[in-house]
Protein backbone atom coordinates (compact mmCIF):
# COMPACT_ATOMS: atom_id res chain seq x y z
CA UNK A 1 0.00 0.00 0.00
CA UNK A 2 1.30 3.47 -0.82
CA UNK A 3 0.12 6.98 0.05
CA UNK A 4 0.34 9.89 -2.37
CA UNK A 5 0.74 13.43 -1.02
CA UNK A 6 0.59 16.79 -2.73
CA UNK A 7 3.92 18.65 -2.53
CA UNK A 8 2.65 21.12 0.07
CA UNK A 9 1.35 18.43 2.43
CA UNK A 10 4.25 15.97 2.52
CA UNK A 11 4.88 14.94 6.16
CA UNK A 12 8.44 15.13 7.44
CA UNK A 13 10.72 13.44 9.95
CA UNK A 14 13.73 15.47 11.13
CA UNK A 15 12.95 17.86 8.30
CA UNK A 16 13.15 15.11 5.68
CA UNK A 17 10.11 14.03 3.63
CA UNK A 18 8.52 10.76 4.71
CA UNK A 19 8.55 8.61 1.59
CA UNK A 20 6.73 5.59 3.02
CA UNK A 21 3.62 4.88 5.04
CA UNK A 22 2.84 5.92 8.59
CA UNK A 23 1.43 3.61 11.25
CA UNK A 24 0.25 4.53 14.74
CA UNK A 25 0.57 2.58 17.99
CA UNK A 26 -1.62 3.38 21.00
CA UNK A 27 -1.00 0.94 23.89
CA UNK A 28 -3.99 2.32 25.83
CA UNK A 29 -6.74 2.67 23.24
CA UNK A 30 -5.47 0.78 20.19
CA UNK A 31 -6.36 -2.66 18.85
CA UNK A 32 -4.13 -4.91 16.76
CA UNK A 33 -7.18 -5.58 14.58
CA UNK A 34 -7.13 -1.97 13.37
CA UNK A 35 -5.39 -0.72 10.25
CA UNK A 36 -3.01 1.51 12.20
CA UNK A 37 -2.98 4.06 9.40
CA UNK A 38 -4.33 6.92 11.52
CA UNK A 39 -4.61 7.90 15.16
CA UNK A 40 -8.26 6.83 15.52
CA UNK A 41 -7.46 3.40 14.10
CA UNK A 42 -4.18 2.80 15.92
CA UNK A 43 -2.90 -0.68 16.67
CA UNK A 44 -2.07 -1.65 20.24
CA UNK A 45 1.47 -3.00 19.87
CA UNK A 46 4.65 -1.93 18.10
CA UNK A 47 5.04 -5.44 16.67
CA UNK A 48 1.64 -5.20 14.96
CA UNK A 49 2.61 -1.89 13.37
CA UNK A 50 6.06 -3.15 12.40
CA UNK A 51 4.53 -6.16 10.65
CA UNK A 52 2.69 -3.74 8.36
CA UNK A 53 5.89 -2.00 7.25
CA UNK A 54 7.96 -2.80 4.18
CA UNK A 55 11.74 -2.93 4.49
CA UNK A 56 13.51 -0.13 2.65
CA UNK A 57 10.35 1.87 1.93
CA UNK A 58 10.84 4.57 4.55
CA UNK A 59 7.83 3.64 6.68
CA UNK A 60 7.42 5.26 10.11
CA UNK A 61 5.86 3.76 13.24
CA UNK A 62 4.56 6.42 15.66
CA UNK A 63 4.10 5.47 19.33
CA UNK A 64 1.39 7.49 21.10
CA UNK A 65 1.93 8.07 24.82
CA UNK A 66 -0.67 8.93 27.45
CA UNK A 67 -0.40 10.52 30.89
CA UNK A 68 2.69 9.68 32.97
CA UNK A 69 2.16 6.14 34.23
CA UNK A 70 3.56 2.88 32.90
CA UNK A 71 0.17 1.29 32.25
CA UNK A 72 -0.85 4.05 29.83
CA UNK A 73 2.47 4.57 28.09
CA UNK A 74 3.97 1.09 27.65
CA UNK A 75 3.91 -1.72 25.11
CA UNK A 76 4.73 -4.83 27.18
CA UNK A 77 6.65 -7.67 25.52
CA UNK A 78 6.60 -11.35 26.46
CA UNK A 79 9.21 -12.28 23.80
CA UNK A 80 12.07 -10.63 21.94
CA UNK A 81 11.02 -7.95 19.46
CA UNK A 82 13.13 -8.07 16.27
CA UNK A 83 13.49 -4.92 14.18
CA UNK A 84 14.95 -6.30 10.95
CA UNK A 85 13.66 -3.88 8.31
CA UNK A 86 15.99 -1.30 6.75
CA UNK A 87 14.99 2.36 6.47
CA UNK A 88 12.06 1.80 8.84
CA UNK A 89 11.67 4.29 11.68
CA UNK A 90 10.23 4.35 15.21
CA UNK A 91 9.20 7.63 16.84
CA UNK A 92 7.64 8.22 20.25
CA UNK A 93 5.07 11.00 20.46
CA UNK A 94 6.28 12.08 23.88
CA UNK A 95 8.42 14.76 25.48
CA UNK A 96 11.96 14.52 24.06
CA UNK A 97 13.59 14.27 27.49
CA UNK A 98 16.07 11.55 26.57
CA UNK A 99 15.47 9.75 29.87
CA UNK A 100 12.52 7.64 31.02
CA UNK A 101 10.45 8.55 27.97
CA UNK A 102 6.73 8.09 28.38
CA UNK A 103 6.68 6.16 25.11
CA UNK A 104 8.00 2.84 26.48
CA UNK A 105 8.68 -0.68 25.29
CA UNK A 106 9.20 -2.97 28.28
CA UNK A 107 9.32 -6.59 29.36
CA UNK A 108 6.12 -7.98 30.83
CA UNK A 109 6.84 -8.60 34.50
CA UNK A 110 5.75 -12.26 34.32
CA UNK A 111 7.67 -13.07 31.12
CA UNK A 112 10.85 -15.15 31.27
CA UNK A 113 13.87 -15.76 29.02
CA UNK A 114 13.37 -12.55 27.03
CA UNK A 115 16.92 -12.18 25.75
CA UNK A 116 17.40 -9.68 24.36
CA UNK A 117 14.38 -7.49 24.85
CA UNK A 118 15.02 -5.94 21.42
CA UNK A 119 17.18 -7.32 18.61
CA UNK A 120 17.88 -4.49 16.19
CA UNK A 121 19.36 -5.73 12.91
CA UNK A 122 17.94 -3.05 10.64
CA UNK A 123 20.11 -0.50 8.85
CA UNK A 124 19.57 3.18 8.04
CA UNK A 125 16.78 3.54 10.62
CA UNK A 126 15.78 6.42 12.90
CA UNK A 127 14.62 5.79 16.48
CA UNK A 128 13.50 8.77 18.58
CA UNK A 129 11.86 9.54 21.94
CA UNK A 130 11.55 5.90 23.04
CA UNK A 131 12.49 4.09 26.23
CA UNK A 132 13.48 0.42 26.15
CA UNK A 133 13.05 -0.89 29.69
CA UNK A 134 13.97 -4.35 30.93
CA UNK A 135 13.25 -4.84 34.60
CA UNK A 136 11.64 -8.19 35.40
CA UNK A 137 12.55 -10.67 38.17
CA UNK A 138 14.17 -13.15 35.78
CA UNK A 139 17.90 -13.87 35.51
CA UNK A 140 17.41 -15.22 31.99
CA UNK A 141 16.30 -11.80 30.74
CA UNK A 142 19.50 -9.84 31.22
CA UNK A 143 20.07 -7.96 27.96
CA UNK A 144 17.97 -4.97 26.94
CA UNK A 145 18.97 -3.78 23.45
CA UNK A 146 21.15 -5.83 21.06
CA UNK A 147 22.35 -3.88 18.02
CA UNK A 148 23.99 -5.42 14.95
CA UNK A 149 22.67 -2.94 12.36
CA UNK A 150 24.64 -0.17 10.69
CA UNK A 151 24.18 3.55 10.06
CA UNK A 152 21.22 4.05 12.38
CA UNK A 153 20.34 7.25 14.26
CA UNK A 154 19.14 7.06 17.87
CA UNK A 155 17.88 10.36 19.27
CA UNK A 156 16.61 10.86 22.85
CA UNK A 157 16.42 7.10 23.40
CA UNK A 158 16.75 5.50 26.84
CA UNK A 159 18.30 2.01 26.88
CA UNK A 160 17.50 0.76 30.38
CA UNK A 161 18.66 -2.73 31.29
CA UNK A 162 19.36 -4.62 34.52
CA UNK A 163 16.18 -3.11 35.95
CA UNK A 164 15.79 -5.82 38.58
CA UNK A 165 18.37 -7.19 41.02
CA UNK A 166 17.93 -10.71 39.62
CA UNK A 167 19.23 -9.44 36.27
CA UNK A 168 22.58 -8.40 37.76
CA UNK A 169 24.20 -11.42 36.11
CA UNK A 170 27.41 -12.15 34.21
CA UNK A 171 27.30 -10.44 30.83
CA UNK A 172 24.16 -8.41 31.55
CA UNK A 173 23.81 -5.10 29.70
CA UNK A 174 21.64 -2.15 28.79
CA UNK A 175 23.08 -1.81 25.27
CA UNK A 176 25.21 -4.28 23.32
CA UNK A 177 26.81 -3.52 19.95
CA UNK A 178 28.05 -6.54 17.99
CA UNK A 179 29.63 -5.87 14.61
CA UNK A 180 27.62 -2.63 14.47
CA UNK A 181 29.11 0.18 12.40
CA UNK A 182 28.61 3.92 11.95
CA UNK A 183 25.66 4.41 14.29
CA UNK A 184 25.00 7.77 15.94
CA UNK A 185 23.54 8.06 19.44
CA UNK A 186 22.54 11.62 20.30
CA UNK A 187 21.01 12.83 23.56
CA UNK A 188 20.51 9.25 24.72
CA UNK A 189 20.62 7.68 28.19
CA UNK A 190 22.19 4.25 28.66
CA UNK A 191 21.65 2.47 31.98
CA UNK A 192 19.76 3.24 35.19
CA UNK A 193 20.90 4.40 38.62
CA UNK A 194 18.17 2.90 40.81
CA UNK A 195 19.12 -0.81 40.82
CA UNK A 196 22.50 -1.86 42.21
CA UNK A 197 25.12 -3.52 40.02
CA UNK A 198 28.28 -5.43 40.84
CA UNK A 199 27.21 -8.92 41.85
CA UNK A 200 28.67 -10.25 38.59
CA UNK A 201 30.89 -9.06 35.74
CA UNK A 202 28.70 -6.90 33.51
CA UNK A 203 28.44 -3.44 31.94
CA UNK A 204 25.99 -0.84 30.75
CA UNK A 205 27.46 -1.02 27.23
CA UNK A 206 29.21 -3.94 25.53
CA UNK A 207 31.17 -3.93 22.28
CA UNK A 208 32.13 -7.04 20.30
CA UNK A 209 32.72 -8.15 16.72
CA UNK A 210 34.81 -5.25 15.42
CA UNK A 211 32.43 -2.32 15.87
CA UNK A 212 33.62 0.63 13.79
CA UNK A 213 33.03 4.39 13.70
CA UNK A 214 30.17 4.59 16.20
CA UNK A 215 29.57 7.93 17.90
CA UNK A 216 27.89 8.91 21.16
CA UNK A 217 27.09 12.63 21.34
CA UNK A 218 25.61 14.45 24.36
CA UNK A 219 24.73 11.14 25.99
CA UNK A 220 24.61 10.14 29.65
CA UNK A 221 25.71 6.69 30.75
CA UNK A 222 24.36 6.10 34.23
CA UNK A 223 24.72 3.28 36.71
CA UNK A 224 24.72 2.48 40.42
CA UNK A 225 27.48 0.24 41.75
CA UNK A 226 26.73 -1.54 45.01
CA UNK A 227 30.31 -2.83 45.08
CA UNK A 228 33.52 -1.50 43.54
CA UNK A 229 33.83 -4.30 40.98
CA UNK A 230 33.27 -5.91 38.57
CA UNK A 231 30.70 -3.62 36.90
CA UNK A 232 31.82 -1.20 34.15
CA UNK A 233 30.34 1.65 32.17
CA UNK A 234 31.82 0.14 28.99
CA UNK A 235 33.23 -3.31 28.29
CA UNK A 236 35.16 -3.90 25.07
CA UNK A 237 37.56 -6.47 26.49
CA UNK A 238 36.86 -9.26 24.01
CA UNK A 239 39.60 -9.42 21.37
CA UNK A 240 38.97 -7.20 18.33
CA UNK A 241 35.81 -5.70 19.86
CA UNK A 242 36.52 -2.39 18.16
CA UNK A 243 37.68 -1.45 14.68
CA UNK A 244 38.82 2.09 13.89
CA UNK A 245 37.27 4.35 16.55
CA UNK A 246 34.39 4.95 18.95
CA UNK A 247 33.82 8.62 19.77
CA UNK A 248 32.37 9.87 23.07
CA UNK A 249 31.52 13.54 22.46
CA UNK A 250 30.41 15.65 25.45
CA UNK A 251 29.13 12.61 27.33
CA UNK A 252 28.64 12.13 31.07
CA UNK A 253 29.38 8.83 32.80
CA UNK A 254 27.75 8.88 36.23
CA UNK A 255 27.98 6.43 39.12
CA UNK A 256 26.39 8.46 41.96
CA UNK A 257 28.41 6.88 44.74
CA UNK A 258 28.72 8.43 48.19
CA UNK A 259 32.11 8.91 49.81
CA UNK A 260 32.45 5.19 50.58
CA UNK A 261 35.17 3.68 48.41
CA UNK A 262 33.28 0.38 48.38
CA UNK A 263 30.73 1.92 46.03
CA UNK A 264 33.18 3.55 43.62
CA UNK A 265 33.61 1.73 40.30
CA UNK A 266 37.16 0.38 39.97
CA UNK A 267 37.47 0.75 36.17
CA UNK A 268 35.20 2.81 33.91
CA UNK A 269 36.30 1.29 30.57
CA UNK A 270 37.22 -2.39 30.59
CA UNK A 271 39.05 -2.30 27.27
CA UNK A 272 42.00 -4.41 28.42
CA UNK A 273 43.74 -4.89 25.09
CA UNK A 274 47.46 -4.40 24.59
CA UNK A 275 47.16 -4.34 20.77
CA UNK A 276 43.62 -3.24 19.90
CA UNK A 277 42.37 -2.76 16.33
CA UNK A 278 40.27 0.21 17.46
CA UNK A 279 40.09 2.72 20.27
CA UNK A 280 37.84 4.90 22.41
CA UNK A 281 38.24 8.67 22.00
CA UNK A 282 36.82 10.91 24.75
CA UNK A 283 36.38 14.51 23.54
CA UNK A 284 34.68 17.85 24.23
CA UNK A 285 34.35 17.72 27.97
CA UNK A 286 33.36 14.08 28.38
CA UNK A 287 33.28 13.51 32.14
CA UNK A 288 33.43 10.42 34.35
CA UNK A 289 32.13 10.46 37.93
CA UNK A 290 32.33 7.63 40.45
CA UNK A 291 35.23 5.57 39.06
CA UNK A 292 38.71 5.11 40.51
CA UNK A 293 40.38 4.80 37.10
CA UNK A 294 39.37 5.24 33.47
CA UNK A 295 41.03 2.11 32.10
CA UNK A 296 43.24 -0.83 32.93
CA UNK A 297 46.97 -0.40 33.35
CA UNK A 298 48.71 -0.94 30.04
CA UNK A 299 45.56 -0.40 27.96
CA UNK A 300 46.55 1.44 24.78
CA UNK A 301 43.02 1.79 23.41
CA UNK A 302 41.66 4.83 25.30
CA UNK A 303 42.48 8.42 24.31
CA UNK A 304 41.50 11.75 25.83
CA UNK A 305 41.06 14.55 23.31
CA UNK A 306 40.14 18.21 23.52
CA UNK A 307 43.67 19.67 23.50
CA UNK A 308 44.30 23.00 21.79
CA UNK A 309 46.97 23.24 19.09
CA UNK A 310 49.63 25.83 19.87
CA UNK A 311 51.98 27.75 17.60
CA UNK A 312 55.41 26.15 17.59
CA UNK A 313 54.13 23.01 19.28
CA UNK A 314 52.61 20.57 16.84
CA UNK A 315 51.65 18.17 19.63
CA UNK A 316 49.34 20.61 21.42
CA UNK A 317 46.16 19.36 19.77
CA UNK A 318 46.94 15.66 19.84
CA UNK A 319 44.76 13.30 21.84
CA UNK A 320 46.55 11.87 24.84
CA UNK A 321 46.83 8.15 25.53
CA UNK A 322 45.36 7.64 29.02
CA UNK A 323 46.74 4.29 30.21
CA UNK A 324 50.35 3.50 29.28
CA UNK A 325 51.89 1.78 32.31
Amino acid sequence: MSINYSPESVPTLLGMPITGNMFFVDPLNGSDGNTGTDVKNAVKTVSAAFNKTVSGQGDVVYFISHSNTGSTTTDYLSATMTWDHDNTHLVGIAAPSGISSRARIAQLSTATSVLPLVSFTGNNCIVMNIQFWQGAPDAGSDGCFYLTGDRNYFKNVHFAGIGDTTQDTTGAYSLSLVGAHENLFEGCTIGIDTIGRGSAVNAEIYFAGGCARNKFKDCQIITYCDTDAPHYFVDSSVAASLDRYTIWDNCVFSNPCPSSAALIMAIAFNNNEANPKGYHLLVNGTTIVGATDIGNTGDVGIYLGGGTAQAGNNTGGLAKLIETT
